[in-house]
C-alpha cells in the first residue's frame, strides 16, 4: 500500500523528517526559486534512503537566457516575469543559471543516472506546426 502526503515548507530550511525516511523525492520545477542549492540539496540527500532518487526538473537555461535577454549566460541571476492573468497581474522572481552550475550543485551531493530535454512529441508537428517548431529549437525543461 502507497501513503501519499503533502506538506509545504521552504527548501531553504532543514527539512521536518527523519534521515533515510524517502526512497523519492519529487521536485517539479522548484529548484529555480532558490538562490543556493546546497543546503536544499544536502536535506534531499539527507533523507532518501541508501539507493534513493532524487528526480527533478527545472527551467532550460537557454530558454531563460533567450526569452529574458540576459547578456552574460554563465552568470547566475535573478529574474522576474510577469505573469498576466484574467484580473490578475503577478511578478515571479526565480533564478536563472547555466547548466554547468545545475550539473555542479547537483554532482555535490547526487550521481546523475540521466538527464532529459524533453521533445515534442511527433504527432504535434501535423497539428501544431509553428509550436512544434518552436519546441524543437527553444528547449523549455
Amino acid at each position: 500500500m502507497v501513503t501519499t502526503k503533502f506538506s509545504n515548507h521552504d527548501l531553504q530550511e532543514k527539512l521536518p523528517f527523519e534521515a533515510n525516511k524517502f526512497d523519492l523525492i519529487i521536485s517539479s520545477l522548484t529548484m529555480h526559486y532558490i538562490k543556493e542549492w546546497g543546503n536544499t540539496f544536502f536535506e534531499f540527500n539527507r533523507v532518501l534512503k541508501p539507493g534513493g532518487t532524487l528526480l527533478f526538473s527545472v527551467h532550460h537555461p537557454f530558454m531563460e537566457f533567450h526569452k529574458f535577454d540576459s547578456e552574460e549566460y554563465f552568470k547566475k541571476e535573478l529574474i522576474t516575469d510577469t505573469w498576466k492573468k484574467p484580473n490578475l497581474t503577478v511578478d515571479v522572481h526565480f533564478y536563472r543559471r547555466p547548466l554547468q552550475d545545475i550539473m555542479i550543485d547537483t554532482v555535490r551531493y547526487f550521481s546523475i543516472d540521466k538527464i532529459i530535454e524533453p521533445l515534442p512529441q511527433e504527432q504535434m508537428k501535423l497539428k501544431y506546426p509553428k509550436q512544434y517548431h518552436y519546441l524543437m529549437s527553444n528547449p523549455h525543461f
